[in-house]
């Protein structure tokens, strides 16, 4: 079900109190900013946006409620802060560095630009993915704001390995993220093997690995994280290998 019942154009009236500045994430993924208006139905929030639309969202479909900051210029003054209350044409806003209660008049306020991503777009990420080099890997990774890089590496059974990624990002938003990467790992696999020889059989143990190098693409989805890839390189298999790894990976990017 779409959590938008509806949205309906109004002429913005300011007599009537609009509360904090917000952003809304729900639980499909939608991304709504806007002031919360007062509320007179506990289920559905209420909110309007900058140009002055109107948003029902069911409360049940809400993933999360954060208050955001926003940059306004006024009198050639420069301010940064959260807006936690408009009314009669005055922004109530609380100051980020000194955390000071100021009003802004309308009138007087020459623009108003929402921060809709963090001030710094660089974030850490951890995770576990199954397959990849070792089976079952931990997943340790840093973005900056146009790239980064990923280390991993772990152990299931007879199986361990390690891998580097060094990312190029194609996209990126606060809940979706997807890159290119160059990397390089190793892979060890310890196998049974049964061997005939003059005329008896019997079982040895033989290790299979695999050092290699690749191109590699990923995405992760509220978490949910894949990669696939060629790999080329050295060892008991033969050249080149498909790579994939499915897994959970956090990323810290509020």
């Amino acid at each position: 079900m779409k959590p938008l019942f509806f949205a309906l154009y109004i002429f913005f009236v300011f007599n009537c109190s609009l509360f904090s500045q917000v952003k809304v994430l729900t639980r499909d993924g939608f991304l709504q900013y806007g002031f919360e208006v007062e509320q007179t139905d506990k289920q559905i929030l209420k909110l309007t946006d900058e140009d002055d639309l109107e948003f029902y969202i069911p409360r049940s479909e809400i993933k999360s409620i954060q208050n955001i900051n926003c940059t306004i210029i006024c009198k050639n003054v420069k301010y940064e802060g959260h807006i936690y209350k408009l009314k009669d044409s005055i922004y109530y806003l609380n100051t980020k560095i000194d955390k000071e209660n100021i009003e802004l008049n309308k009138r007087e306020i020459s623009s108003i630009e929402i921060l809709r991503k963090p001030t710094s777009t660089a974030y850490s990420s951890f995770g576990i993915t199954l397959i990849g080099p070792g089976g079952l890997n931990v997943v340790f990774g840093y973005m900056f704001s146009s790239g980064g890089f990923r280390i991993e590496g772990g152990t299931f059974n007879s199986v361990y390995g390690f891998q580097g990624n060094f990312l190029i990002n194609l996209n990126k938003s606060e809940s979706f993220e997807s890159n290119i990467s160059l990397g390089f790992g190793y892979t060890s696999i310890e196998t049974d093997e049964n061997i005939y020889d003059y005329g008896y059989n019997y079982n040895r143990k033989v290790t299979k690995d695999w050092t290699y190098g690749g191109i590699f693409y990923d995405f992760n989805f509220h978490g949910v994280f894949f990669e696939g890839g060629l790999s080329f390189g050295t060892g008991s298999f033969s050249s080149p290998q498909l790579n994939v790894q499915i897994g959970y990976i956090f990323r810290f990017n509020d």
